[in-house]
């Protein structure tokens, strides 16, 4: 509860005004929408995530489930 998130307009916004970076897209919460996207314009490439603890830990949680349904 005392941990709040940065509002995700406002972290897209900052992020866009830095001089070569790519298309910027938000999700909010659709953490598993934002990787598909983000798996999409890597292209195969290496998928980096940073963030807190908090979306690391939903980003594992995603993939086991994703692995157990191989």
């Amino acid at each position: 509860p005392w941990v709040k998130a940065n509002d995700p307009v406002e972290v897209a916004s900052c992020v866009r005004s830095i001089a070569g970076i790519g298309q910027v897209q938000t999700f909010g919460e659709d953490i598993s929408g934002a990787i598909h996207w983000a798996c999409e314009q890597a292209s195969g490439a290496p998928l980096v995530i940073a963030g807190s603890l908090y979306l690391a830990s939903d980003v594992l949680r995603l993939l086991r489930e994703a692995q157990k349904q191989l």
